[in-house]
């Protein structure tokens, strides 16, 4: 009957105690600020920092109704709540990615499987817990509920989209009747049973190659969700939500329903050149355009004439503020 939020942005988060009713409701309680006119910043390194109860950039949230998880990714830790948090700024009980509280923000462990990069997503189904990584590009598992400070995974799983590149990291995932889903690069991994230790993923949904709007295809998907029967998944750079009727059994499957455009292929430009935060460079003949959300480079062998023309060159890369010729 509640609802989290990862107010992702503010570096808090924030808690309904009964499901909103009514537009503008107001939240109840907030974790990482002090009370609701308190702003963090995940900038801020300096000041505000104590370690049970700060917040940086949280990404994703887990709860049964009594114990709450919150990835904190710009410091690598995960925060655990043991009971139900009832008052702002509630400290937290438990910390992973540091051996303790009195390491956060100062020393990361020697060992590796304690030793979180970014975390981005976390799930939890009772008898595992995962954590996918950014940066570490692999996710995290834990056969159990960590009980304690610094608590290391007990082994980790990598995925690759094609097998002569590097590992993907992992943004999403998901855990419904034994079964395991993890977002990465431009595909849904699916186990068809939990990887105990680590084996590779029985099924890949979703194309290899560049990205378009159609049913198939996907672009940083960051969020997945499940009921067991239809699998719901966040393609998050295409900005829609797709919907299987039915839980992917084929790897040419493909979605049902798109929330967020009209129809399948309607909304090309969006998906083929989205960008977020551009910043753009022209000689007057050629164009190019640097994108922060998008983390590409679109290049255009000739300035554009029409809406939604498609660059002729796109580059992957990292975050982009700016290009220049």
């Amino acid at each position: 009957n509640k609802l989290l939020v990862s107010d992702t942005g503010n570096s808090r988060v924030l808690i309904w105690n009964t499901f909103p009713t009514r537009n503008g409701q107001p939240a109840d309680v907030v974790l990482g600020a002090d009370d609701f006119d308190t702003w963090p910043n995940y900038f801020d390194l300096k000041n505000e920092r104590d370690p049970k109860k700060r917040i940086y950039w949280p990404w994703d949230i887990w709860t049964d109704g009594q114990r709450v998880m919150v990835t904190s990714t710009v410091d690598g830790s995960v925060l655990i709540w043991n009971s139900f948090p009832m008052k702002n700024n509630q400290p937290a009980d438990l910390v992973l990615g540091y051996e303790d509280f009195s390491t956060r923000f100062v020393q990361h462990p020697e060992n590796p499987m304690a030793d979180l990069g970014t975390p981005r997503a976390i799930a939890f189904d009772g008898k595992h817990l995962v954590v996918g990584d950014y940066s570490t590009r692999r996710a995290f598992v834990w056969n159990g509920f960590p009980t304690r400070n610094g608590q290391a995974a007990d082994f980790t799983i990598q995925v690759k989209r094609v097998e002569d590149e590097p590992y993907n990291d992992i943004m999403g995932v998901a855990i419904k009747d034994n079964r395991l889903f993890a977002l990465s690069a431009q595909q849904v991994y699916i186990w068809n049973s939990f990887p105990e230790h680590g084996e590779k993923e029985d099924l890949r949904v979703g194309q290899t190659s560049r990205p378009t709007s159609d049913a198939d295809s996907m672009s940083g998907p960051f969020g997945v969700a499940t009921d067991g029967t239809r699998l719901i998944v966040a393609d998050t750079n295409n900005n829609r939500v797709l919907i299987f009727n039915k839980v992917p059994t084929e790897p040419g499957a493909k979605a049902d329903i798109v929330l967020g455009q009209p129809g399948f292929g309607v909304n090309t430009f969006i998906a083929r050149n989205s960008c977020g935060g551009p910043g753009a460079y022209s000689n007057g003949e050629q164009l190019a355009i640097g994108c922060d959300f998008g983390r590409r480079i679109y290049v255009y062998g000739h300035l554009p004439d029409e809406s939604r023309a498609e660059a002729d060159v796109v580059i992957n890369a990292t975050w982009l503020g700016g290009v220049q010729q």
